[in-house]
């Protein structure tokens, strides 16, 4: 009888193997097979400042989502709010120019009827028609170049509209502001960073592997991903978008990135990674 008992028992088991799923633990893949690495976001930049100035106004905080264009600090203008006004009046005016441009076409008319009168009947002399003449091309010569300078001031206006747009520091993409380096009155100089911007919907993993395993791995390919977030790690649908040109001399390893979707911003960039490769 107890003999019976235990092949019973011994058959259950294998049953029970064979029947039941392997619990997710056990069926994990190889660890050998996960290279570690870190999340990045594809687009992050340091904003700086492109001019010197004065900190006017920081209308934006930390964390906050903002858009493609928008204002994310704005610095002490009025000089170049004068300066602008000042070229704008000077490109606006056309007093010289359209009086000269009068003068021209009456002296044109002139000359044309001084040339008329001496080759048809000489009742003038050729000491007046070359006069005549002269004071055209004079006034031809002077509306060219208050033309010229008409146009000069037009690019004098642009270059102002110009520094006055340095002054407002605007967000190159849509994204988040992960920090910001300067505050309100502070003096700013050229390329001094004043904010930090990323976008997290779009992430890379970033991996350094040996060579051997990097020799099998192209750009475009899809790889299995998983990122390590709010105590669990999370499956991602990987693909390569980059592979170093050549090994690392000192470690011998070669850096890949692989991008995934982040579109529900689920996973912070910053934390650890892995990437199977077989």
């Amino acid at each position: 009888m107890h003999q019976a008992i235990v092949r019973f028992n011994i058959m259950a088991m294998i049953i029970i193997c064979v029947v039941m799923p392997v619990p997710a633990a056990v069926a994990d893949t190889d660890p050998a097979q996960w290279e570690k690495g870190m999340t990045e976001p594809i687009r992050k930049v340091v904003v700086r400042a492109p001019v010197s100035g004065v900190v006017d106004n920081i209308p934006i905080e930390e964390g906050d989502a903002v858009k493609k264009g928008q204002l994310l600090v704005s610095m002490k203008n009025e000089m170049e709010k004068l300066d602008l006004e000042r070229k704008k009046l000077m490109w606006k005016d056309k007093t010289r120019v359209n009086s000269t441009r009068v003068r021209a076409k009456i002296l044109k008319e002139m000359y044309k009827n001084n040339k008329s009168l001496y080759q048809q009947s000489g009742s003038i002399s050729e000491e007046e028609l070359r006069k005549s003449e002269l004071q055209y091309q004079k006034a031809k010569s002077q509306l060219k170049r208050l033309e010229l300078q008409e146009r000069k001031e037009r690019i004098e206006y642009d270059i102002a509209v110009q520094r006055l747009n340095k002054k407002k520091i605007r967000a190159p993409f849509s994204g988040v502001v992960s920090e910001i380096a300067v505050e309100t009155g502070a003096h700013c100089k050229p390329h001094q960073a004043m904010l930090h911007l990323l976008n997290p919907e779009k992430c890379v993993l970033v991996c350094n592997v040996k060579g051997a395993k990097a020799a099998k791995v192209q750009v475009g390919d899809n790889v299995e991903l998983q990122v390590y977030s709010g105590g669990e790690w999370l499956d991602k649908k990987g693909t390569i978008v980059y592979k170093a040109p050549m090994v690392h001399s000192a470690s011998g390893l070669v850096k890949l990135k692989a991008r995934f979707d982040n579109g529900n911003n689920q996973i912070i960039p910053g934390v650890k990674g892995r990437m199977l490769l077989q």
